[in-house]
C-alpha cells in the first residue's frame, strides 16, 4: 500500500461509478498528492460533488480535473467550487488553485446563475488555469463574461455546442486583453453568425490563434472573407469551416488571401464547393503548405473537380485528403490514381460512399506499383460498391496499409 501513498494520477473515466465511486474517493488516505483527477462520464450528480468537495483538501496541489458528463448542473459545479476553495483558503491562505487545465463537457451547465457560481470563489481562482472545456453545455453571454475575466493565462478555449453565446458573447471575449494568449479556439456548432464573427476577426486580441474552429456556424462566404482578411488572423494553422453554407466564392478569398499560408489543416466538408470551385483551389498561391484537407460531402465536386484537383501542382504537402461522397466516379478515381504524383507525401486517403464499383477499385489496383502510393497507410472505401475479389486484391497488394475500411462495399457478383 506503500506505492499508493504517491498517487498523483487518478483515472476513474467511464466507470460508471457515480455518487458511491465518489464515496471511495473521499474516504481515501492516498488522495494528498493528487496532481491529475479524471471522472468523465461517471454521473456523480450532486450527492458525489459533496463527497468529492469534502475531499476537496486533497486539492491543494491538483493542476488537471475532468468532470466531463457528470450532471453538475450550476448548483453541483457552485458546491464543488465553494468547499475546494475554502480548504485551500484555511490549508494555505491562497486565494488561487494550481488548477491548469478544467472540463466541464456536457453538464448542463446553463448562464442564468452563473453570476452566483462564479461570485463564491476568489477572483483569482483561475488565474493559472491554460485550458478550459465548457462544450456541449447551455452557456452564453453571462459565462463568457466570466472567462474574459477570470481565466488570465488561457491558451485553449472550447465552448462547441452552446448555442446562445451569440454576438454578445463574442463581444466579451473579443473585448478582453486576457484573451491575449489563446491560440486554441473552439467555436463549432454554436451557429454563431456574421456579426458575432465580426467581433472575433477584428480584435487583436486573438492575434495568436493558430487553431479556429467554425464548424457548423452559419457565416457562408462573407464569414469566410471576414477570416482571410483579418488582421489578427494571420498565424492559424488549422481552420474547420465544415458545414458554414459556403460556396466557390469563399474558395476564392481562402486561395487569395497571404493570411492563410500558414495554414496547415482545411476542412470545407458539407459546403457546396462544385468544380468550379475546385479549379479556384487548384490554382491556389497561399495554401501550398496544407498536409491535411477535407473535401467530404461536397457532393457538387463530381468528375471536373477530382480532375482540377488530381492535376493541380499546388499540393505537394498534402498527407491526409478526404473525398468522401464527393461524387467520385470510376473515371474519376483513373485521373487521381494516375496523378498520384502531384501527391508525394499522401498517407491518408479516404474515398468512402462514392459509387466507385469495380471499375473504380481496379484503378486502384493498377497504381499500386507507383511510388507514390508506397506510402499510403490509411484507406477508406466504406459503401464503394466493389465486389469481393477487388477487397481481397487491395487488401493483399497494399501490403503498407495500417488501416483500411470497406464496410458495406462488398456487393454480390453473380457468376
Amino acid at each position: 500500500m506503500s506505492n499508493l501513498e504517491q498517487l498523483t494520477n487518478v483515472n476513474f473515466s467511464g466507470t460508471f461509478c457515480g455518487s458511491e465511486g465518489a464515496l471511495l474517493l473521499s474516504t481515501s488516505p492516498f488522495m494528498k498528492n493528487l496532481v491529475a483527477l479524471n471522472l468523465e462520464g461517471n454521473s456523480i450528480g450532486m450527492d458525489g460533488v459533496k463527497l468529492i468537495g469534502e475531499c476537496a483538501e486533497f486539492f491543494e496541489y491538483l493542476t488537471e480535473l475532468n468532470l466531463n458528463s457528470n450532471g453538475l448542473y450550476n448548483e453541483g459545479w457552485k458546491e464543488l467550487l465553494l468547499l475546494w476553495s475554502s480548504h485551500v483558503e484555511k490549508r494555505n491562505a491562497c486565494q488561487r488553485s494550481k488548477l491548469r487545465k478544467l472540463c466541464l463537457r456536457n453538464n448542463e451547465l446553463e448562464d442564468e446563475g452563473m453570476e452566483e457560481v462564479f461570485e463564491n470563489v476568489p477572483r483569482g481562482w483561475f488565474d493559472q488555469a491554460t485550458e478550459l472545456d465548457l462544450s456541449q453545455n447551455k452557456i452564453g453571454p453571462v459565462t463568457l463574461q466570466f472567462i474574459a475575466s477570470r481565466f488570465g493565462q488561457l491558451q485553449t478555449l472550447i465552448v462547441s455546442g452552446n448555442t446562445s453565446i451569440e454576438e454578445e458573447g463574442m463581444k466579451h471575449l473579443a473585448m478582453s486583453k486576457v484573451m491575449h494568449h489563446l491560440t486554441f479556439l473552439d467555436l463549432s456548432y454554436t451557429n454563431i453568425g456574421l456579426r458575432a464573427l465580426n467581433h472575433l476577426t477584428a480584435s487583436p486580441n486573438f492575434q495568436h490563434l493558430t487553431y479556429l474552429n467554425l464548424t457548423k456556424c452559419s457565416i457562408g462566404d462573407e464569414g469566410v472573407k471576414l477570416v482571410c482578411c483579418s488582421d489578427f488572423l494571420k498565424k492559424l494553422t488549422t481552420l474547420k469551416l465544415g458545414s458554414t453554407v459556403v460556396l466557390n466564392e469563399a474558395v476564392t478569398h481562402l486561395s487569395n488571401s497571404q493570411n492563410m499560408s500558414t495554414l496547415t489543416d482545411l476542412d470545407l466538408s458539407f459546403n457546396f464547393i462544385n468544380s468550379v470551385g475546385m479549379e479556384i483551389l487548384s490554382k491556389t498561391l497561399f495554401l501550398q503548405n496544407l498536409t491535411c484537407l477535407n473535401l467530404a460531402e461536397n457532393t457538387l465536386i463530381g468528375f471536373e473537380g477530382i480532375s482540377q484537383l488530381a492535376t493541380s501542382e499546388q499540393f505537394q504537402n498534402l498527407q491526409q485528403l478526404n473525398l468522401s461522397n464527393t461524387n467520385l466516379d470510376p473515371q474519376g478515381m483513373e485521373i487521381l490514381c494516375t496523378n498520384l504524383h502531384h501527391f508525394p507525401k499522401l498517407t491518408s486517403l479516404n474515398i468512402s460512399n462514392n459509387a466507385l464499383g469495380n471499375e473504380g477499385a481496379q484503378a486502384l489496383l493498377s497504381s499500386q506499383f507507383s511510388p507514390f502510393i508506397q506510402n499510403l497507410t490509411e484507406l477508406d472505401m466504406t459503401q464503394c460498391q466493389i465486389g469481393m475479389k477487388h477487397i481481397q486484391e487491395i487488401s493483399k497488394k497494399f501490403s503498407k496499409l495500417l488501416k483500411q475500411n470497406f464496410s458495406f462495399s462488398f456487393v454480390l457478383e453473380w457468376q
